[in-house]
């Protein structure tokens, strides 16, 4: 299985294994895009072996729990400075650490999770957070378009 040499230890405490998590998970994922789409269970992912960053959060989550660690997706942005073109919504997770509460993770980006992430929404999954939700009425010729600008400010 997938997860069986990355149990909790006690010895390290559950802050280090969930950092040794995203490492490991980090390393054993490619970053795809247009490999997997919202539906792609996290069997799938772990089959494929690749997928992008709401697939490496919800691997990342249901490692987490699997192993009894508390833990939820995060759904926002990441400012990312020297970045060309459009920018992209971003994934993370988020575990809850004994003695310390929520600590935000991000096996897709492995470190620390910084003021250059904008968190939208958390929820068990990506179900829960989804930016837009709804139902509509027209004709089949509509789109819609989103943009989003993220810039540091003084």
């Amino acid at each position: 299985m997938f997860a069986d040499g990355l149990a909790v230890s006690s010895a390290i405490g559950v802050a280090a294994w969930v950092r040794r998590l995203a490492s490991a998970l980090n390393a054993a994922l490619v970053y795809e895009r247009g490999a997997t789409d919202v539906t792609t269970t996290v069997d799938g992912v772990i089959g494929a072996g690749r997928g992008v960053c709401q697939d490496f959060a919800h691997v990342f989550v249901a490692l987490c729990r699997l192993r009894g660690v508390a833990a939820r997706y995060v759904s926002g942005w990441m400012f990312e400075p020297d970045r060309e073109g459009m920018v992209e919504s971003h994934a993370w997770a988020e575990v809850h650490v004994p003695g310390i509460g929520w600590v935000e993770e991000d096996p897709t980006h492995v470190g620390e999770v910084s003021d250059r992430y904008v968190r939208i929404a958390c929820g068990r999954d990506y179900a829960d957070v989804v930016p837009i939700k709804g139902t509509y009425l027209g004709g089949i010729t509509e789109s819609m378009v989103v943009s989003v600008e993220l810039r540091e400010v003084c």
